[in-house]
């Protein structure tokens, strides 16, 4: 296992910064995340530390060790690629024991390792099978094994469930985080899938355009981000605009479609340019006449579209300033939307935050 610090990096391609001094530390043990849009450097900071090109400025190192123009193959990294990159015309011991066999492993412990790691991955019945007769499943676990099997300081994983069809890749999200946890190998996964970002990291860092927009927990990233890019990013979100009244420690005080809303301050400050981040299961719809009351929190509105997800229906509606709202709503236990065109009436958790406009 090992800590990975990138220190003040800078990145070019064609005398272009594509990285311009950025930083992050990935724990010891740690199933770290990178995540973003395409172009935005998830590949170029996991080439990076793989050590397939080097910085033109700044440090990349494994547990202390300064490691910024060490060669990829002397690193002590184990990949996983998006296409698997399995050699075709060998077998499933072949190709998981070659980087025991470049390493001149004796073939005693090279059969010890190859066969108690295709038992780990729950292959062991497949060792003499071609990697065509496997399923897009099988060669993922293939080529998990064979990275984990040179017990590597570093498994870095190229979006390597992207190839498979989504029943099949959530299964895998959970195998994979199962055998990093056996493992504790500090493992850097790069995608572009928000919900897979979030199921499966301790850390998650989110970039844009080359640099690095928010690191923190799966959970602090969704309920707390720190910009409306993120917020946007990571799931469903209402960004509304309001006039903040006060912020006093962690709340502020607010105005929406001349209703008071109370929210989480989220670290903004008075004079910040700021929208309201409202998740969509963060709102729900009141029963008739349970809003009559008024109070905070709570905001006129008319249902304008129903949308049908199977779990949940979502709900579109129109505030009383005109601004647009949408809302999860469950099925289930006889519950039923609001036809449109409803004048209804919404209640907003204050567990909402403010984010910068950034």
């Amino acid at each position: 296992m090992a800590r990975i610090d990138i220190d003040d990096v800078v990145v070019t391609y064609g005398g272009r910064p594509v990285i311009d001094g950025q930083s992050m530390t990935i724990p010891d043990g740690c199933f770290f995340t990178i995540l973003g849009p395409s172009g935005c450097g998830k590949t170029t900071f996991l080439r990076l530390i793989a050590g397939f090109l080097a910085p033109a400025r700044g440090r990349v190192a494994f547990a202390g060790r300064d490691v910024t123009r060490l060669p990829a193959h002397r690193r002590d990294c184990g990949m996983v690629f998006q296409d698997y990159a399995l050699f075709p015309d060998r077998s499933v011991f072949e190709n998981v024991a070659y980087g025991l066999r470049a390493r001149h492993v004796p073939e005693s412990d090279i059969r010890r390792r190859v066969g108690a790691c295709l038992e780990r991955v729950e292959l062991a019945g497949f060792a003499d099978r071609l990697p065509a007769a496997l399923s897009g499943g099988q060669r993922q676990r293939v080529a998990l094994a064979r990275a984990l099997v040179i017990e590597p300081l570093v498994l870095l994983l190229d979006e390597p469930l992207s190839a498979l069809d989504a029943r099949l890749a959530a299964g895998m999200q959970s195998f994979v985080r199962d055998i990093q946890r056996d493992y504790g190998v500090t493992t850097v996964f790069v995608t572009h899938d928000q919900r897979m970002a979030l199921t499966m990291s301790d850390r998650v860092a989110l970039l844009r355009a080359g640099g690095v927009e928010q690191i923190a927990s799966p959970r602090e990233i969704y309920h707390r981000p720190r910009s409306t890019y993120a917020a946007d990013f990571l799931g469903a979100a209402n960004l509304l605009a309001v006039d903040p009244d006060g912020i006093r420690g962690e709340v502020a005080q607010c105005r929406l479609s001349g209703a008071r809303l109370a929210a989480h301050a989220n670290g903004c400050r008075p004079g910040d340019a700021v929208r309201l981040c409202i998740r969509e299961e963060e709102a729900r719809i009141l029963a008739p006449g349970a809003g009559d009351q008024g109070g905070d929190n709570r905001l006129a509105a008319t249902v304008t579209r129903l949308t049908f997800l199977g779990e949940a229906t979502r709900v579109e509606l129109r505030l009383q300033g005109g601004a647009a709202l949408r809302l999860i709503q469950p099925n289930g236990f006889g519950a039923t939307a609001p036809e449109p065109g409803s004048a209804v009436t919404v209640e907003i958790s204050p567990g909402c935050c403010l984010v910068r406009e950034v």
